[in-house]
């Protein structure tokens, strides 16, 4: 009865039925059934299955419980997984990526962004600026305004990250959310360059700019490449 309790335990703890288990090592329910009841236990053979598969020795089988020094020494191993902790997993890498993002856009606008000119005819001197003192001259150009809406929409991504990650329900929705903003985004930074090349707009593109879209075309990448971020397996881990 204790090899039993021990045996249910074991497979409790992986969320499995007893058809699941049963699957998984070529029997029938009734088997394993028995086992857990107490009228048999499993042969050497199906014993070594079972230990090897939840990470027990065969002693502890027999036991009927973990031993002491495993207990302390493996706890980790052994802990059951919640299923927010199941969750958070799974969604770890597009989540750091939104805030891989957030990060370095803050970098960018450290470096010198655009060059400002004097003159509007562009015969001038260039006075360079940061991302962070264009921004702060207020919206007053359209550079200015298309600067302060890229920031707004990384910031977005960036929130749209957290709800990614933390919703046990409504990921996907938040995903569409950051897929709308990626490419808004992608599209400000294309507007910011066409006016870089008018007269009339009077400043051109800098180092800091460069790297923004560099590491946004990167993330864009991230974003269809992971594996965790596809629909699918978004759908999968809510159904988990």
């Amino acid at each position: 009865l204790k090899i039993g309790y021990f045996l249910q335990t074991l497979r409790t703890e992986r969320n499995l039925t007893q058809q699941d288990e049963a699957d998984i090592f070529s029997l029938t329910p009734q088997a394993i059934s028995k086992w857990e009841s107490g009228q048999s236990i499993p042969d050497v053979d199906t014993l070594n299955k079972l230990s090897n598969f939840y990470g027990v020795t065969i002693n502890e089988v027999l036991d009927g419980e973990r031993s002491p020094k495993a207990t302390q020494g493996q706890g980790v191993t052994n802990e059951v997984e919640t299923p927010l902790a199941k969750r958070l997993k799974a969604r770890v890498a597009p989540f750091v990526a939104s805030c891989a993002l957030m990060v370095l856009t803050l970098l960018c606008y450290a470096f010198k962004y655009v060059g400002l000119y004097v003159d509007y005819d562009r015969s001038g001197p260039v006075v360079l600026a940061t991302g962070y003192e264009v921004l702060s001259a207020g919206i007053e150009k359209p550079g200015n305004f298309f600067l302060f809406f890229s920031l707004c929409l990384t910031i977005l991504i960036f929130g749209m990250g957290f709800g990614v990650f933390f919703s046990g329900k409504k990921p996907l929705a938040f995903r569409l959310v950051q897929h709308i903003s990626m490419w808004l985004l992608l599209f400000a930074c294309f507007v910011l360059l066409q006016l870089s090349f008018s007269y009339s707009s009077g400043f051109d593109l800098r180092i800091g700019y460069l790297l923004n879209v560099i590491f946004l075309v990167a993330y864009i990448i991230c974003f269809y490449a992971l594996s965790q971020n596809h629909r699918k397996n978004l759908k999968k881990t809510i159904s988990e």
